[in-house]
């Protein structure tokens, strides 16, 4: 796993990949809301049904069910194909993630935001950075996206390894590298006019 960008004087500590596989642990915020709104639907539906005196009703509670087992398996199959793309690697200065051959995204280390999210396997959160966009009526939207390190083995000595380089980095990080400070805003005008 090597290639990756390095500026100069920059030394590569740790590289590494996220474990292959089904899992539905990092999809869980969304796994979770689908699996709720059809359960919501399909008890719905069958008490309606059944309140009917239909004989479709007890077809309608295991049909939903299949439903969401294969709407799960299906975010799950997608999420494993592109962790099996994935490439991580931690430098003195920053953090690298590949996905594909050449989408990178480039996080610069802080110490304080690093959180160490326990498995097995580990994951490690390096930060989270706003994500802004402009709705159909003009406002905008701000949102939060976490940058982290899914599914690693032995996440607990990345988490220390990433915090360590970040103090002693501390002095090299660049201009605006902070989204602690960034405020959600109430209300953007728009600026277009």
């Amino acid at each position: 796993m090597t290639g990756w960008p390095l500026e100069d004087g920059e030394t590569l500590l740790w590289e590494g990949r996220p474990e292959t596989g089904l899992s539905l642990r990092p999809i869980r915020h969304i796994t979770d809301q689908i699996a709720i709104v059809w359960g919501v639907i399909g008890v719905a539906a069958t008490i309606g049904m059944a309140a009917l005196g239909s004989p479709g009703a007890g077809v309608m509670l295991p049909g939903t069910l299949a439903i969401i087992a294969v709407q799960l398996g299906l975010i799950a199959w997608v999420d494993a194909s592109r962790r099996r793309r994935t490439t991580y690697a931690v430098t003195d200065r920053r953090a690298l993630i590949r996905q594909g051959r050449r989408d990178i995204c480039i996080w610069p280390l802080d110490a304080t935001a690093v959180r160490l999210e326990p498995g097995p396997p580990d994951c490690v959160v390096l930060g989270r950075a706003p994500l802004r966009f402009r709705l159909p009526h003009g406002g905008w939207q701000t949102t939060w996206r976490e940058h982290r390190l899914d599914l690693i083995e032995d996440g607990a000595a990345v988490a220390d390894l990433v915090r360590a380089a970040a103090r002693a980095n501390a002095d090299k990080r660049p201009e605006g590298w902070d989204w602690s400070t960034v405020a959600e805003p109430a209300d953007n005008p728009r600026s277009d006019g």
